[in-house]
């Protein structure tokens, strides 16, 4: 099985880092947090989702 994993983007310093996980409910529980970040923008989700300008 492959590794659970989020690249993250941190907008005020504009660098890229990853973000891992060992189960598939604290990845979604972290997206669902995620979501109303204003200095972090998720980029690309390890289950290929791709979540570039996600604004949902």
């Amino acid at each position: 099985m492959n590794k659970l994993y989020l690249l993250l983007k941190d907008l005020t310093t504009n660098k890229q880092f990853f973000k891992y996980f060992d189960t598939e409910y604290e990845m979604d529980k972290f997206k669902r947090k995620l979501k109303y970040s204003k200095k972090i923008m998720l980029i690309e989700d390890s289950r290929n989702n791709w979540w570039v300008g996600y604004d949902e």
